[in-house]
């Protein structure tokens, strides 16, 4: 049972991996075995990455991508996919953070937001996609947040929206041997979270809503991921995992 949990020979993309939860999963998959191309805006931060996914004993190719741009997103994939030898999985992590209120959102904001965190997604699954089917088999995953189980203002309408395409296209390439699924991270330690952590009373408040009574980790990401992006996993598509300490959201 401890090889269908590898991701021996298998060829990774994983997006928004130069810091959070994009840096655990490409770090987490390097452990399992994964060869891996890491994809952020920061290409130093990737440097770094990908020295420390080497060190696991697989290659890791940093690519350089601004996912606003369609073209840019289309050839990220492309590239990951020559530099692998293939793809086997892709993980749509990379996403901008808005604010809680959907009335204090600008246009530009709203635009960036939707590129980044749905259209991209779509456009990147649509390429691994194709090379996946032509081959009969392949896994995509794409990081959610509790968020759209909140309806926190278009950034949650945004990721309800990647979770809705998540089932579809589950539906859609299943006969193809793809599989599709998301998870759903609660709060999780990254930079985003920094000024909530410093608020005692705010996170305070958090806490006492999570069953586990903790904050999340990215590595609890990524575990999820290396497992869903795993053979143990084979027969699991269309859903939605939450990762977020059982946390329960009081009105």
């Amino acid at each position: 049972m401890q090889e269908a949990f590898s991701l021996s020979g298998r060829r990774a993309l994983i997006t928004g991996a130069s810091r959070g939860i994009g840096r655990g999963i490409a770090l987490a998959f390097a452990e399992a075995g994964a060869d891996v191309a890491i994809a952020a805006t920061d290409s130093r931060k990737l440097d770094d990455v990908a020295v420390e996914a080497r060190r696991c004993g697989g290659s890791a190719h940093p690519i350089t991508v601004d996912l606003a741009d369609v073209d840019a997103v289309l050839d990220m994939v492309d590239r990951a996919h020559s530099a692998l030898g293939g793809l086997d999985v892709l993980v749509n992590n990379a996403a901008i953070h808005g604010g809680d209120a959907s009335t204090d959102t600008s246009a530009e904001e709203f635009e960036r937001m939707v590129n980044v965190n749905l259209r991209a997604p779509v456009f990147a699954a649509q390429r691994a996609g194709a090379y996946m089917r032509a081959v009969g088999r392949g896994v995509i995953i794409n990081i959610s947040s509790t968020a759209a189980a909140r309806g926190l203002g278009v950034y949650g309408a945004v990721k309800s929206g990647l979770e809705s395409f998540t089932e579809g296209l589950a539906r859609e390439w299943g006969p193809a041997g793809i599989r599709v699924v998301a998870i759903q991270p609660g709060l999780i330690s990254t930079d985003a979270t920094a000024s909530l952590e410093r608020d005692s009373e705010r996170l305070e408040r958090f806490l006492s809503q999570t069953h586990l009574g903790r904050i999340g980790q990215p590595r609890d990401v990524a575990g999820a991921a290396v497992f869903l992006a795993s053979d143990a996993a084979s027969f699991i598509t269309g859903v939605v995992l939450p990762v977020s300490g059982g946390r329960v959201y009081k009105l």
